[in-house]
């Protein structure tokens, strides 16, 4: 799946996203911008997806942010890659060719992690005071 079909669908969800053209880019996107939700293709050149998600937890973890869902985009089915992912950070993985319905059903399970890490945000606070 090429980067182009893969915007247009999520622009025909309502999304506008935000594309980089390799992993290092994907950094320094991640640090302008914040998103709630990364789609990380695995093969990308200067840095693969998995270094890319690695950094981001990393500033995550040093600034105290809230941690984007991330989820693996690869043509590779090996297990191997999956725990890989899954180690680095990402939450869930696509196989490649992806359509609609695939990137709606990460969306969902993305607003589903998200909400429930805001709930248990919240349920500390009060706890806490």
């Amino acid at each position: 799946m090429n980067l182009r079909l893969f915007v247009t669908m999520l622009e025909k969800l309502g999304y506008q996203p935000l594309t980089a053209k390799d992993g290092l880019e994907a950094i320094e996107i991640y640090k302008g911008s914040h998103p709630e939700f990364i789609f990380m293709d695995l093969q990308m050149p200067l840095m693969n997806g998995i270094e890319a998600t690695k950094k981001i937890r990393e500033i995550e973890k040093k600034s105290g942010m809230a941690a984007s869902f991330i989820s693996a985009l690869t043509a590779k089915i090996v297990p191997e890659d999956r725990q890989k992912c899954f180690d680095a950070g990402m939450a869930f993985f696509l196989n490649k060719p992806i359509n609609m319905n695939d990137i709606s059903d990460v969306l969902i399970e993305a607003f589903h992690a998200r909400s429930q890490s805001r709930y248990s945000k919240n349920i500390k606070k009060r706890k806490d005071h």
